[in-house]
């Protein structure tokens, strides 16, 4: 399964690109063309499940082998993150060539998924992007089937065919129409290249997802007692696993799709704050006039560098102090809070997409979003409180 939802943090990194520290989601294990590569702590548990069910079944159809059927069971736990990391990486390449920035690859607990930034998706770059995974899956399982009949040797012949066979299982599993499956974005995407309308793509996609959800949960179970069998309390364990994975999935993408719904009725003046500029080298008293209707919304004073490119806000509280100690002269630089490089979105105002600037503060993990003219100059910015707002269903103040 994969997904393109932030996992859990667990180790601590240093982030190459603002130098501040942040959390990793996992060891990190190489890289593919610069995207970091990560394998989380879950997949201790996978390979350990690997080799307490398969390697039983290595010693049955291979009774010669004895202990070292776990061994081998051992070796299909590593081509099945093999396999992962091939699903992801196929994600994070077609990703990249439709001209997102991607983030990360991570094997998980539930398989893995891609972090890319897609605040200019398309419907047809999502589908792409999403239809990549289960494609690298089925041209393994493809190759494998014909490359198995050629192969000599039992244990090279019984790993081959299981690779082939859970790389297909993979593919066709992943394509099933619901949030965060692959087949949710193709449906997302169908949905929102119909109707025009990105919020209905996420909520169709969704409760298809709490369907396919139950239908899975449903599958898991009711297979055993359709064979007069007792699920055993590892399926009840699997199921429920991936039963809440899938429905946290689903009803994260609705409650997106709500989220999306509501920007799309509110003016822009609604969401985002003005912005004002001065240079990094400017004074204090440089600052330029407020208006009356602005300072009652709240108002960002983005800092320029030498090259006019934003680097950061003033921060209001050190701004108050500085000029209550009579430092009317002290430069903007003084009082900068600085931000992370990704925190600028191009963005026409005439027609902002509030979407697609919430996307990226999201999957970006900023507190702020500072939104310029193509080219041009900063005019509104995006902050976290905004967004939270509307996401519990209050109007941002």
């Amino acid at each position: 399964m994969s997904s393109n939802t932030h996992p859990a943090d667990e180790v601590h990194h240093r982030d190459p690109e603002s130098g501040s520290e942040s959390h990793a989601p996992g060891w990190r294990v190489g890289a593919l063309g610069g995207i970091p590569v990560f394998i989380g702590g879950g997949w201790l548990v996978i390979g350990l499940v690997m080799v307490v069910l398969f390697g039983p079944q290595v010693a049955l159809a291979l009774p010669g082998l004895g202990v070292l059927a776990y061994a081998v069971a051992a070796g299909y736990a590593f081509l099945l993150l093999l396999s992962v990391l091939l699903h992801e990486a196929a994600h994070a390449v077609v990703a990249r060539m439709c001209g997102y920035r991607v983030h990360r690859i991570v094997a998980d607990l539930m398989g893995g998924h891609t972090a890319y930034d897609a605040a200019r998706a398309t419907p047809g770059r999502s589908a792409l992007v999403a239809v990549a995974g289960p494609v690298a899956n089925g041209v393994v399982c493809l190759l494998g089937w014909l490359v198995l009949p050629h192969v000599r040797g039992d244990v090279t012949g019984l790993l081959l065919g299981a690779v082939a066979w859970t790389n297909g299982f993979v593919a066709i599993f992943n394509l099933l129409p619901g949030l965060p499956l692959d087949g949710g974005f193709l449906l997302d995407s169908l949905v929102w290249r119909l109707s025009g309308r990105r919020h209905l793509g996420l909520l169709a996609a969704g409760w298809s997802g709490r369907l396919v959800t139950v239908a899975v949960v449903v599958w898991f179970l009711g297979l055993p007692l359709t064979r007069g069998q007792i699920p055993s309390l590892f399926t009840l364990a699997w199921a429920g696993l991936v039963g809440a994975f899938l429905w946290m999935g689903a009803s994260q993408a609705i409650t997106t799709g709500r989220l999306r719904g509501r920007l799309a009725a509110l003016d822009v003046q609604a969401v985002t704050v003005p912005v004002l500029t001065m240079p990094v080298r400017g004074p204090l008293s440089s600052i330029p006039p407020i208006a009356r209707a602005d300072a009652e919304r709240g108002v960002v004073v983005a800092v320029l560098d030498h090259d006019g490119k934003p680097v950061g806000i003033l921060d209001s509280d050190a701004v108050a102090a500085a000029v209550a100690a009579g430092h009317q002269d002290a430069t903007a630089e003084s009082c900068l809070r600085a931000m992370p490089p990704n925190w600028v979105l191009e963005m026409p105002a005439a027609t902002p997409d509030l979407g697609a600037a919430v996307d990226a503060l999201v999957e970006r993990r900023l507190p702020l979003l500072l939104l310029v003219e193509p080219g041009g100059a900063p005019w509104g910015a995006l902050d976290g409180g905004t967004v939270a707002a509307l996401a519990a269903g209050r109007r941002p103040r």
